[in-house]
């Protein structure tokens, strides 16, 4: 039994991780996404409340560049790899595959590192938190596809034990360091916490490339460019949708505007917990159900998930309805308009809320090879949204901007419903 411990917890060559059962996979993604995202939920209402408005939009400006930067991390390796390595049987061909990710990831990372560093120098921040934003961004960014490595080969055990490490560190660093001591701080201890908890786990060996060179690496890629390359798109797409209000106030430097519009995250992490996930659990399985030919079980697991997802909404509805009056002034600090603020709430919350319904079905169009239609339909139905929030943005309109955004989100998740019958029915 020791021996056993031993091996899957450093993936020893040779031994063969025996597959877990699904409803066992699930809870246990659930799990550490539960763990995960109740972190970032503590951290969000410690920021929320001790930051003043100027700085905390630093910090959602900090995420906003997170996000995008995970784009390119979402559909250029993880959707991709959650579509190949659960149809790997042979050790070999794993390893080989997850060196070709690996390479690309690390590319994806350093070439966001720059952009994160121009962003933050633009909007005259310090130079302390330029550096530690930048090192935030790239550190999260590895330990993203750590984590997605885990989910592909369908070891989320491994993921829960490698989020434990995290939140025990991050933990520790905030009670030593302190929110009060200013947002460089939390950045530095936040890096150090995602970069040593993939240490002496098997996510370090997602990040290892081998020694074959950068050209052979992209030429094996080439057989997923087609999909990887509509994935971006649509993942890009979806991803600005959402974030335009922040895009649109950012466009205006004013960061205590941003935080208005931003500080809501603070209290519908809860949702962005279902969210992630579906993301990180949902389509290696849909890919080996299909694989297998079992389109009856993939159908009752979409149900179940869009059930699963509409009841964390309402949920959550029900409970900052009732208790907004109690919540805000004790999780905002000082110098927050409580009244716009409760406002953006509201409207932030149906953004989410219709994200997390839509997300099972795009996860599942995907994996089954109708991804240009989500790509075209938000083609169509994004650009309009970005131009409007900006309009309204640059009018003084703070809280309106999350309007264009509520009716993508509706539209997208009516249009993405039709197809979705037509080729999973």
């Amino acid at each position: 039994m020791g021996a056993r411990v031993i091996a899957v917890w450093f993936s020893l060559p040779g031994y063969r991780v025996p597959a877990m059962p699904l409803p066992r996979r699930l809870a246990a993604a659930g799990a550490a996404t539960l763990l995960n995202s109740g972190c970032n939920f503590v951290l969000g209402l410690l920021l929320v409340r001790h930051l003043a408005p100027r700085v905390f939009g630093a910090w959602a400006m900090l995420t906003t560049l997170q996000g995008v930067a995970s784009v390119l991390l979402t559909a250029l390796v993880a959707q991709q790899m959650g579509q190949v390595l659960p149809r790997l049987n042979h050790p070999a061909r794993q390893r080989a595959s997850a060196r070709v990710f690996a390479s690309i990831a690390w590319w994806c990372v350093a070439a966001f590192v720059p952009v994160t560093a121009a962003t933050l120098m633009a909007l005259d921040l310090p130079a302390g938190v330029v550096a530690s934003g930048s090192a935030f961004v790239a550190a999260v960014g590895l330990r993203s596809h750590a984590r997605s490595y885990l989910y592909a080969r369908r070891q989320p055990r491994a993921v829960l034990v490698l989020d434990a490490m995290f939140v025990a560190l991050t933990a520790g660093g905030i009670a030593l360091t302190g929110v009060r001591g200013g947002l460089a701080d939390v950045l530095v201890v936040l890096t150090l916490a995602n970069l040593a908890a993939m240490l002496g786990s098997p996510a370090i060996q997602s990040l290892r490339t081998g020694r074959s060179r950068v050209r052979r690496h992209v030429a094996a890629y080439r057989r997923h460019a087609t999909r990887a390359g509509w994935s971006l798109v649509t993942i890009a797409l979806s991803t600005v949708s959402a974030l335009s209000p922040n895009l649109a106030l950012a466009s205006t430097g004013s960061l205590a505007a941003l935080a208005i519009v931003a500080a809501p995250a603070a209290l519908l992490a809860p949702l962005r917990l279902v969210a992630l996930t579906f993301q990180a659990s949902l389509r290696a399985e849909f890919a080996a159900l299909i694989h297998a030919g079992q389109r009856r079980a993939v159908r009752r697991m979409y149900v179940a998930a869009t059930m699963l997802a509409l009841l964390a909404c309402v949920l959550l509805g029900a409970a900052l309805w009732q208790g907004w009056a109690w919540l805000a002034p004790r999780v905002f600090a000082r110098g927050y308009d409580l009244s716009a603020v409760g406002y953006a709430t509201a409207l932030a919350f149906a953004v989410a809320a219709l994200n997390v319904v839509r997300l099972p079905g795009a996860v599942l169009l995907n994996v089954t090879g109708v991804f240009r239609f989500s790509a075209v339909t938000l083609m169509v139905v994004v650009p309009s949204v970005l131009a409007l929030a900006c309009w309204l943005a640059h009018a003084g309109q703070v809280v309106a901007v999350l309007c264009p955004a509520v009716a993508g989100e509706l539209i997208v998740l009516v249009a993405e419903l039709i197809v979705l019958w037509r080729h999973v029915r």
